[in-house]
């Protein structure tokens, strides 16, 4: 149910995009030569889809200690085929509103940051892959979102796991704090539900990443409501 990715395909996810904010939705080949469909965490933990239909079961394997669980699960290397699109994930939902405000992020328009913008991505991982901390940047082909939306889950005890339609229920530790620099592109979006969970939150895609020195600041994260009803 629960594995440990080595560590060059850790290095490889490292090269492609996330499918949302802190996750990737992987196709790989099993031992049988039968693919299969995961979903990968921090580019480290992979849980198989099925595993996702037993939340609880997950919670107790993973426990309260993530580092702990990472560790102690099974490492796998396995063949990566490829990420899997939005609209063939199992359980992913496509809405049908073609208005913009709408979208997800992966499909809104490119634009150039304005320099000043904060933008933060959360995460139950102290050690983020997405984020250099050699070049202090973010990587290419991964999701924030914007400051003043993740304030709105402090503002409003909103659950950040619901709001970002995360695939799993781990608690949101970290804030990572990027300002991207006004050549950087960005595209903008809301969150689609997914997993069971709402969405409805702004996301932010960076293609191509971040600049040198964007990534300005990590800070744990406290929110009353992020242990709320699983």
């Amino acid at each position: 149910m629960v594995f440990r990715l080595s560590p060059s395909n850790i290095e490889q996810l490292k090269r492609m995009p996330e499918s949302g904010m802190g996750y990737q939705i992987v196709k790989i080949v099993k031992i049988t030569y039968i693919s299969e469909t995961i979903i990968v965490l921090n580019g480290t933990l992979a849980i198989d889809m099925n595993g996702l239909k037993f939340k609880h079961v997950l919670n107790d394997i993973i426990g309260k200690n993530l580092e702990k669980a990472i560790l102690s699960s099974t490492e796998r290397n396995v063949t990566i085929l490829g990420i899997v699109s939005e609209a063939k994930a199992i359980g992913s939902f496509v809405s049908e509103d073609d208005s913009v405000s709408k979208k997800r992020a992966i499909d809104g328009k490119s634009e150039n940051a304005n320099g000043d913008e904060l933008f933060v991505r959360l995460s139950a991982f102290e050690n983020d892959f997405r984020i250099d901390k050699v070049n202090h940047c973010l990587l290419p082909g991964s999701f924030t979102t914007t400051a003043s939306d993740a304030l709105r889950c402090k503002i409003e005890n909103a659950n950040p796991k619901e709001r970002y339609a995360l695939p799993n229920n781990l608690e949101i530790q970290w804030a990572f704090n990027i300002q991207p620099k006004s050549k950087d592109t960005l595209q903008r979006g809301v969150v689609q539900s997914d997993f069971g969970k709402e969405g409805g939150g702004r996301e932010v895609y960076f293609e191509n990443g971040t600049s040198n020195r964007t990534f300005i600041m990590q800070s744990k994260w406290q929110n009353e409501n992020s242990s709320a009803t699983q």
